[in-house]
């Protein structure tokens, strides 16, 4: 359902953003007060709860009944963020513009490959849409102001 698959990314997003928001900052005061190796420390008792949380996850659908997830689709939509971010975090290193160039070409390749995928498969990671009627309006809006 596309409705549920919207608010499961939602959440997952919104969790990553805290814990990317928050664990530079409970890294910092742990290894502040108790020294650098209580960060490996503080997640065991982290790991152990999650372990136990996991028989709490409902059985999933009986075989044959669940559309397949797109394992190539997910592959590829890494391939872009990890090739976008790197080509914007190239400049600083001694192979520079030329390097850039290589990783823009190979998002590039890996946004219109995922496009293509998603748009053929039952079940895709991201279903890709294009923009509503009105919203380059509202783009332009915004950069006036």
């Amino acid at each position: 359902d596309e409705a549920e698959r919207t608010r499961v990314l939602g959440a997952y997003a919104a969790i990553a953003a805290v814990g990317s928001a928050l664990g530079p900052l409970a890294g910092g005061i742990l290894v502040e007060h108790f020294g650098w190796s209580v960060v490996f420390w503080a997640r065991a008792p982290l790991m152990l709860g999650a372990l136990l949380l996991s028989f709490a996850i409902p059985a999933g659908a009986r075989p044959g009944t669940m559309r397949g997830f797109d394992g190539l689709g997910a592959v590829l939509l890494v391939a872009w963020s990890s090739t976008s971010l790197l080509a914007i975090a190239a400049h600083s290193t001694p192979l520079g513009v030329g390097l850039q160039i290589g990783l823009a070409v190979a998002s590039f390749v890996a946004i219109w490959a995922f496009i293509v995928r998603a748009r053929g498969h039952p079940s895709p990671v991201v279903r890709p849409a294009r923009p509503r009627p009105g919203t380059r309006r509202v783009a332009r809006a915004q950069r006036r102001s």
